[in-house]
């Protein structure tokens, strides 16, 4: 069901990205901005710090650091400018809320610190196949960063 959340919310931000005309970066992604229906569908919402961008430009700006601490990317402190990778660092900091904390991914402690909810029944080589893709999306450079379609991807073969 994790899978299945998380596989729609980035559909939803995939398709903000790409195919919206012009690109739209939602720039406050945070677990309390995917709503669930009754049927546990996501929903990628509130789309208060939203700036499309114009034609003209590449990457929107801001005048100041917009965002919930924690679900910013770090190049975004130093040039106020919204990229596609900053939503996929918010994006690999939720998947990673979805099954542990941060720190047991990148010392490699799956078990110990994973969600009781998970442990009777998950898989350990899916549990670090969405690890791995979690740490994909938090890289400290965002070149680094795995891209929305290639997330969207790796949870549909999950899935599927």
């Amino acid at each position: 069901m994790r899978k299945k959340i998380a596989l729609r919310a980035v559909e939803g931000l995939h398709y903000l990205h790409e195919m919206c005309n012009p690109k739209i970066f939602h720039q406050d992604l945070k677990p309390d901005n995917i709503l669930l229906g009754d049927e546990l569908e996501a929903v990628v919402a509130d789309f208060g710090l939203i700036k499309p961008l114009t034609h003209e430009e590449s990457h929107p700006s801001t005048s100041s650091v917009r965002g919930t601490p924690g679900y910013i990317a770090l190049e975004y402190f130093s040039s106020s400018r919204a990229i596609e990778k900053g939503d996929v660092y918010a994006f690999g900091i939720v998947l990673l809320e979805l099954i542990c904390a941060k720190t047991c991914f990148r010392e490699k402690i799956f078990v110990e610190l994973l969600d009781l909810n998970l442990k009777p029944t998950y898989d350990q080589q899916e549990l670090e196949e969405i690890a791995d893709l979690a740490l994909s999306c938090i890289e400290n450079l965002p070149i680094g960063r795995s891209k929305m379609v290639d997330i969207v991807d790796v949870l549909s073969e999950m899935i599927h």
